[in-house]
């Protein structure tokens, strides 16, 4: 990882290890998007250790699937890194 910060934008270089990302658990991945974005009543739901149906799981885990993606994903990094 490298950056250089100038008066008026940014530089950076960055490097996803694409193996780490896929080696997350379902709770890893939750944990890590939900330190920024708060997460759906269901995801609070399974993090609360509630009693969830097959349908409701599998939902969970779709959902944190996309977020798996996204955390790997350098253009929703950026999106992010220039949000308030």
């Amino acid at each position: 990882c490298a950056y250089a910060v100038m008066s008026n934008h940014y530089h950076l270089v960055l490097s996803i290890d694409e193996t780490r990302v896929a080696d997350l658990t379902l709770d890893e991945v939750i944990e890590r998007w939900c330190v920024l974005y708060k997460g759906p009543l269901l995801v609070q739901r399974y993090q609360a250790g509630e009693a969830l149906g097959i349908a409701e799981r599998q939902t969970v885990s779709e959902i944190a699937e996309t977020w798996r993606a996204r955390l790997a994903d350098i253009s929703w990094f950026m999106r992010s890194l220039n949000e308030y």
